[in-house]
């Protein structure tokens, strides 16, 4: 069996060892912090295993909160400076923490983004206030899902609130509402989008697409759909488009977590890509 990379921008996702305090009815992460437990001990080890792969280019920090335990992130950031690929991280920028946030994002030079969450009809306590995000140096996103609470008329509301200081918007589809059928297709959003904001490009993989609009030439909205599953299978190949290192240190390919050892050996080897 060969891997592939199946997008430019692979990423490696990393499931930080603690939980967090939110209960967001769209996140399956939640259930993971229930049944696995966490190891960050583990957690470091495979970031060591895989630092060197060719086969992805940056990480990403989830959970979870990143920020809920600043120590142990600051160990995992130090693991992954010796590899030299840039570090964004997901996050609610929780308020009583966002101190140490600030910090260690405008200090460590790997981190290079920030993506915080702002769900519509999802109300978010104590999280840091769009004032307090001014503290922080390093570009953000503002992340949004499309859940009960969304309408167009709040949306935009929304985006002019949070798209000051060219923070840009990225409004995501609820997953477990994409299929084949309509990851691609021109909907209802992509129609408002479309009509509101100047249309610039669109990039896409075998299990995901984002659209991206310009808001007045000064900050970026996209629409990102993306299905259930990470990894594609083909006769002799896997499209890998992501890599999930859990919170227990488990090392996977795809969000089911079934392991594959085979994929363990070629993403701690020396490997010569297909693709």
């Amino acid at each position: 069996m060969r891997y592939v990379r199946g997008r430019t921008n692979l990423s490696a996702t990393i499931f930080v060892p603690w939980d967090c305090e939110n209960s967001c009815p769209f996140c399956t992460s939640k259930q993971d912090y229930k049944r696995i437990s966490c190891d960050l001990e583990k957690v470091q080890k495979t970031i060591s295993k895989i630092g060197k792969s060719p086969l992805f280019g940056e990480w990403v920090l989830t959970g979870g909160e990143p920020f809920a335990n600043p120590e142990s992130l600051k160990a995992v950031l130090v693991e992954l400076e010796k590899y030299e690929k840039p570090v964004f991280i997901n996050t609610t920028a929780p308020l009583s923490t966002f101190n140490d946030a600030v910090k260690i994002i405008n200090t460590f030079g790997i981190i290079q983004g920030v993506n915080i969450s702002r769900h519509i009809g999802y109300d978010f306590r104590n999280v840091a206030s769009v004032k307090d995000m001014e503290q922080i140096k390093k570009p953000i996103r503002i992340n949004t899902v499309i859940s009960n609470g969304f309408t167009w008329r709040n949306f935009l509301d929304f985006v002019y609130k949070y798209g000051k200081k060219k923070r840009d918007i990225n409004l995501r589809a609820d997953y477990r509402n994409i299929t084949y059928s309509s990851l691609k297709n021109r909907d209802y959003v992509l129609e408002k989008l479309s009509k509101e904001f100047d249309y610039i490009s669109t990039e896409s993989c075998l299990v995901c697409n984002t659209e991206y609009f310009s808001v007045d030439n000064e900050f970026l909205v996209s629409y990102h759909r993306g299905m259930q599953y990470s990894s594609v299978l083909y006769p002799k190949k896997v499209y890998i488009n992501d890599i999930l290192v859990k919170q227990d240190g488990g090392l996977y390919r795809d969000w089911d977590c079934i392991p594959d050892t085979n994929f363990e050996s070629f993403m701690c080897g020396e490997v010569v890509l297909d693709g």
